[in-house]
């Protein structure tokens, strides 16, 4: 059989069927044949229609991923744009991922008032995030005495727990609603009653649509015998029992009076107003 006049070589990584227009004659049948070399990643196409006596045949070999079709080839410039765009978005996802595990800036706004509302000025307290394993040390966080408003603003590093929580409506909505993701704080302040220290811890969580939730209650701490606030103050029958304290008493000397969440540029920020108790006259 003689050679092909118009048979073509193309190279790349992928190739495009090239068809001859000459005729080429195998025994007594007659048909016309297409044959493409290529050069690269696609390997070699060679096909043949037509046949013997009647009879077609096509013999192929190639990698099926390798050539889109057999009539078009993807320039190899949209196959990088292509993979250019798909690490970018890995990327992307990464740094997402990375970002939502790092410490945050939590600015605490405190402020503690009496029974009446007005302001403590000059008090004595420690502030500190109860968040982690080292929160109830009596050395964590930072001390400082409140302002002529009663006010100490605070702001230290962590990383917010993440928690999954019901919003409190009606009894009937709350059982049939799913829980939702939520930003969960805490924070405790150091403050004395009944000459004693105790740390107040209030906490919240912020659902996506901007309410805060205090969920967990008001809970208070004395110390225990290595001088840790580990020791919970215990409410039973409309009654508290302050550890280290005889007897009951009617208010644990302290009340969360406000407390909310929100987002601040790089982090967020907690609102945290205290109201402590006047202490108790003795008769």
């Amino acid at each position: 059989m003689a050679p092909e006049q118009n048979a073509s070589i193309e190279s790349g990584t992928a190739c495009k069927v090239v068809s001859s227009n000459g005729v080429a004659r195998i025994g007594s049948g007659q048909g016309s044949m297409r044959s493409t070399m290529c050069q690269g990643t696609a390997g070699n196409v060679t096909r043949m229609s037509g046949g013997v006596r009647g009879r077609g045949r096509e013999a192929s070999s190639y990698l099926d991923w390798a050539l889109e079709s057999t009539t078009r080839a993807r320039p190899a410039s949209m196959t990088r744009s292509l993979l250019l765009r798909h690490l970018s978005g890995m990327l992307l996802s990464i740094l997402v991922a990375v970002a939502a595990q790092a410490a945050q800036p939590i600015e605490v706004r405190f402020k503690v008032i009496d029974s009446a509302g007005q302001a403590i000025i000059g008090a004595p307290i420690r502030l500190v995030l109860a968040l982690g394993q080292t929160w109830h040390l009596p050395e964590a966080g930072m001390r400082a005495t409140t302002g002529s408003g009663g006010e100490v603003n605070w702001t230290a590093n962590a990383l917010p727990e993440r928690r999954r929580r019901k919003l409190p409506t009606n009894f009937f909505t709350q059982v049939l609603a799913p829980a939702e993701d939520t930003i969960h704080l805490a924070v405790g302040v150091e403050l004395t009653y009944l000459a004693r220290a105790w740390l107040v811890v209030g906490a919240g969580d912020r659902f996506d649509n901007g309410t805060t939730a205090q969920l967990d209650g008001l809970k208070i701490y004395g110390r225990d015998q290595s001088g840790n606030f580990s020791l919970p103050a215990v409410q039973k029958e409309g009654a508290w029992y302050l550890p280290g304290v005889p007897g009951a008493l009617t208010t644990p000397g302290f009340l969360v009076h406000r407390l909310a969440i929100a987002p601040a540029e790089r982090g967020w920020t907690m609102e945290f107003t205290v109201q402590r108790a006047s202490e108790p006259v003795a008769r």
